[in-house]
């Protein structure tokens, strides 16, 4: 049963890291409902009617020929309106709606074919009933699955668990892709499209795709293909569909709203407002899409703006437009009209270059760091720009923190973005954007990598410096230099990459610094000198294509990008086939030589921050943050007395707020508190390099043995046991104890004499663990099953080094931590919530340790029944069988029949065992036990009746009579336990049968 448990556990465990795999590696923003894109454009009420009805009805017709729907038109048309509304009514109406994907160009992941097929996979599995078991056994078989052909990924996570379905199938599923056209290359364009259709004429199962794009000539031919032509019905959003009428309701009723919110400005007495005459000029400029109106309505809509005068400067003429307008005309009109009103245009234009070459939204603080100008600059300059710029705000920072943090989306949101794709086309076009706002992205990637540069530099340097005029750089700003200024690097022209990577050189300092180690200054040198490492680190790997673009996982920068995630990638993967990337590596080994030097000037004018290491057990190894109040709450550290030693030890060890990390490390327990620390990875990886640390070398080894020493006599102090901790706190101290146990050997340690000190102080440790039964009484319940969950994992590592070649002293040593643990363990109450059966018994505490009562007080049953037997255990050398004794008849009464205890029970001869413990000449207790024997098998008996239990019963009543008739007297003696020796075989017997035939983790 415990191998069941086992078993059902990890297929439980492996699920769900299956479907956490899968979720990691999608597009999770390019959902219909993804906070990303919220708002989400959506059609106004009373528009568009006659193209949703026409799409609804296509899906809803069965008998239809066609399985793809393309609908086309230019950007700006309000093809995503449509395909979010058609979105909205199939999920919420119908739940018909299986997945969606909207492409968006420039936003990482979505714009990228290979993360399509392995998002459509995650929502059909949520959504089609049985269809998730298949996609996770997938992921299981091939953990990179994601990183394969898209082709591939189509077949293993989408065509092969459906063909093994076998529930039925609603008549039709719907798939949206918005879009296509924005995804990164003509070529994947045309190899979606082809995939689609051989997957719609293979896969057996109904289902309708509903495409949009722009109508371009290569997606044009694509579904003029004979195999996709015959399938696909094709829809214009062209003047047929009547766009002026929709365009004309969506802009009156806008305005109204608008004169309502400035009824100060508009009072009913003006109404109408906008004139008739204006209405129908802007219906005019629209050209039948929708992108001009909506602009219009933001622009005029602005906050603490005058929407009267907006509208005017909207309605003024900029230029003497073509005689034949486009939509191009009026749009771009309106984007220079609005630029123009900005009263900063060299600020302007130099944000705007920014803005379209960052990878992912920053917040405003970022700019002013990169462009070296105040934070109120930039949010100055963008005010009147808020119909093309969205501005984050303080409440809606909040509400997105608060409400979002526990997802991916974060990132995407927090910071400035432009409300349109066309406003992007018209910076880079010289031909429609004016000169001084006409963006060259080769420049504006030149100048990004300069200035992160320069920044980085000045701070490395300033402790050598006695001033500083700099204001330091924000969380957000240090984040994108690490993890993206190497991929900018690797998009600079040729010439300009070497120039900048000259300038790079590091610069001559001597030793040592002028400013002291206690100086705060210090902090951001170091930030400097990490965040040059690793932005060396990612330019090398990503121009020798090693590196796989960090941006299509959004895991790597949860909330304010983490800081420190993924610091210090593995250089040993980048090509040397370049010059310019030799240099890049050159570089990084010249920088980490400077940090390396600070760490050990550091480290000898203070040890407090390897101090502060040894108090903190299992944080050097972490790979992830960990809760602030858990190392507080385990630790005994006071929180200010922690936060304090942290504080002095940035440059070290980190503590930040961050909701991400709290959601992640405490679902579910309801934390409120925030604040996570994790050491510095380029400072780990320093400290466990016996190269570069020298003295200051940490081994793993004996660090791990140290954490165990610390952490065994920690949780065994009554006062620790008594004190309230959290639930998760006990688990992360449990992993850590599970990962020091794994590690290490008493026997691959080796002879030196460091490594034998310490081996020998862990086994002193383990020797005295003493288990305070009143305290354990008193203690919180979670805390007692940290006591337990840690005891079995000490003996079964104690079983696990007995079963290997060692010492003689040591494994006698090893033979005398067990029997002390036992003999403590045998002695606890079984009745007392601090027993071992009160902890395993109970599933809410013993968790994947748990075993059903009748379970487990059958297996101790036939284990105790084992010991007694006299023929095959002597009572004289083994005090375990005096224990069994005792317990025997408890199990038993409790137990579930089974063939070993009917066996048992048949063949047992007559003995001291029948005493309880007692002597032998305690008549009454025997025939007590005999009663019990007899009143278990008749209960059986009566439960079960296919069980024959009647001859074992006649036995146990003849032996009763001939008992009651025996008058005999025998004496036995007991050897004490200072002389009891216990041997391997039978400790090995013990634990494998008393604690490792029970499933843990």
């Amino acid at each position: 049963m415990g191998i069941i448990t086992t078993m059902k556990f990890m297929a439980i465990s492996t699920t769900m890291k299956a479907r956490k795999a899968l979720s990691k590696v999608i597009a999770t923003g390019a959902l219909h409902d993804s906070y990303e894109r919220f708002p989400p454009p959506k059609c106004h009420p009373r528009t568009r009617r006659k193209i949703i009805d026409l799409i609804i009805s296509w899906i809803e017709d069965e008998a239809s020929s066609t399985d793809i729907l393309w609908l086309y038109g230019p950007a700006g048309a309000g093809k995503s309106a449509i395909m979010q509304s058609i979105a909205e009514f199939y999920r919420l109406a119908e739940d018909r709606l299986a997945a969606s994907f909207f492409f968006s160009k420039g936003k990482p992941g979505r714009d990228d074919e290979r993360l399509l097929f392995a998002t459509i996979a995650y929502q059909l599995a949520l959504h089609i009933p049985g269809l998730r078991e298949y996609v996770n056994r997938a992921m299981l078989l091939d953990p990179a699955l994601h990183t394969k052909d898209v082709h591939a990924q189509l077949q293993a996570l989408i065509v092969e668990p459906l063909q093994r379905l076998t529930v039925p199938l609603p008549p039709i599923y719907l798939v949206i892709i918005d879009g296509l056209d924005e995804c990164q290359s003509l070529e994947s364009h045309r190899r979606v499209l082809n995939l689609i259709a051989g997957f719609l004429a293979n896969s057996g199962v109904r289902f309708r795709f509903l495409i949009t794009s722009r109508f371009e000539v290569h997606i044009r031919n694509t579904f003029n293909l004979p195999h996709l032509d015959h399938r696909t019905r094709r829809l214009s959003l062209d003047s047929s569909l009547n766009p002026d009428r929709d365009i004309r309701i969506y802009l009156q009723e806008e305005f109204d709203k608008i004169a309502e919110l400035n009824s100060d400005l508009i009072p009913p007495t003006a109404k109408p407002w906008p004139p008739t005459e204006v209405l129908d000029r802007l219906v005019e400029k629209s050209s039948g899409h929708f992108i001009y109106p909506a602009t219009v309505i933001k622009f005029v809509g602005a906050d603490r703006y005058d929407p009267k005068k907006q509208l005017d400067i909207v309605l003024s003429p900029a230029g003497t437009p073509p005689s034949s307008p486009t939509l191009n005309t009026n749009v771009d009109s309106l984007y220079t009209q609005i630029l123009h009103t900005c009263p900063y245009p060299d600020n302007l234009a130099r944000i705007l270059s920014l803005l379209l070459i960052l990878h992912c939204p920053q917040p405003p603080e970022v700019y002013a760091d990169l462009l070296g100008i105040q934070k109120s600059d930039v949010t100055v300059t963008l005010r009147g720009l808020h119909s093309l710029v969205k501005m984050p705000d303080d409440e809606e920072d909040y509400y997105e923190r608060h409400k979002f943090s526990n997802r991916f989306e974060y990132d995407q949101t927090r910071g400035l973005r432009l409300h349109h794709a066309t406003f992007i086309d018209y910076l880079l076009d010289s031909n429609r954007c004016p000169k001084h706002f006409v963006v060259d992205l080769d420049a504006a990637h030149f100048e990004l990598v300069k200035a992160g540069s320069q920044l980085m530099k000045h701070w490395i340097y300033v402790p050598w410096s006695y001033e500083n005029k700099l204001p330091p750089l924000c969380h957000e700003t240090w984040g994108y230099l690490k993890h993206h200024l190497g991929i900018h690097l690797s998009r600079c022209q040729s010439t300009t990459r070497a120039t900048i990577v000259e300038e790079l050189s590091p610069l001559r300092v001597i030793f040592p610094p002028k400013r002291p180690h206690n100086d705060k200054i210090w902090n951001d040198s170091f930030q400097g000198l990490h965040s040059m490492l690793t932005a060396l680190a990612e330019a090398a790997l990503s121009d020798s294509g090693h590196l796989e673009p960090q941006l299509l996982n959004p895991a790597n920068f949860q909330s304010e990008h983490s800081h420190w995630t993924k610091e210090t990638p593995n250089l040993s993967s980048a090509s040397g086939n370049n010059a310019l990337n030799e240099d890049i590596k050159h570089l990084f080994t010249e920088y980490r030589t400077l940090l390396d030097k600070l760490y050990q000037s550091a480290l000898s004018s203070s040890k407090e921050v390897l101090e502060l290491l040894n108090q903190l057990p299992g944080l050097i190894d972490r790979e992830t943050p960990v809760l602030f109040d858990w190392l507080e709450n385990i630790c005994g550290h006071g929180a200010n007395e922690l936060s304090l030693a942290v504080e002095r030890n940035q440059k070290f060890i980190y503590q930040w707020d961050t909701s991400y990390w709290t959601q992640v490390l405490a679902a579910g327990q309801g934390h409120v508190s925030t604040d996570v620390v994790w050491i510095n990875p380029h400072f780990s990886a320093f400290l466990r390099d016996p190269d570069r640390a020298g003295t200051w070398y940490w081994d793993p080894k004996v660090r791990h043995l140290l954490d165990l020493c610390q952490i065994i006599k920690m949780i065994f102090r009554p006062a620790w046991v008594k004190g309230t901790k959290e639930p998760g706190a006990l688990e992360y101290l449990d992993r850590i104890l599970k990962a020091c146990l794994d590690s290490i050997g008493v026997d691959s340690l080796g002879a030196a004499v460091q490594y034998h000190n310490d081996k020998m102080k862990l086994l002193d440790v383990m020797t005295s663990i003493t288990y305070d039964v009143p305290c354990l009484n008193e203690a919180p319940v979670r805390n007692v099953d940290l006591i337990w969950s840690a005891t079995r994992r000490i003996l079964d590592w104690v079983y696990r080094q007995i079963s290997s070649k060692m010492d003689r002293n040591v494994k006698h040593a090893l033979v005398k931590i067990s029997n002390h643990i036992y003999r403590q363990i045998l002695e606890i109450g079984t009745s007392s919530q601090a027993s071992l059966t009160s902890f395993l018994t109970k599933k809410e505490r013993a968790g994947p340790l748990y075993l059903p009562a009748s379970v487990y007080h059958t297996q101790m049953a036939e284990i105790c029944l084992d010991r007694c037997n006299p023929h095959v255990s002597d009572l004289t050398k083994d005090w375990k069988i005096v224990a069994s004794h005792t317990e025997w008849r408890f199990h038993l009464t409790r137990a579930s029949p089974s063939p070993k205890i009917l066996e048992q029970l048949r063949t047992m001869p007559l003995g001291p065992w029948l005493a309880e413990g007692l002597p032998s000449s305690e008549r009454a207790a025997k025939a007590r036990s005999i009663d019990a024997i007899l009143e278990w098998l008749k209960k059986v008996g009566q439960k079960q009746p296919e069980i024959q239990t009647s001859v074992i019963r006649q036995r146990w009543e003849e032996d009763l009579a001939r008992f009651q008739q025996f008058k005999r007297r025998r004496i036995v003696s007991f050897r004490s336990d200072s002389d009891v020796t216990v041997t391997y075989s039978e400790i090995s017997s013990a634990t494998s049968s008393h604690f490792l035939d029970l499933a843990y983790d």
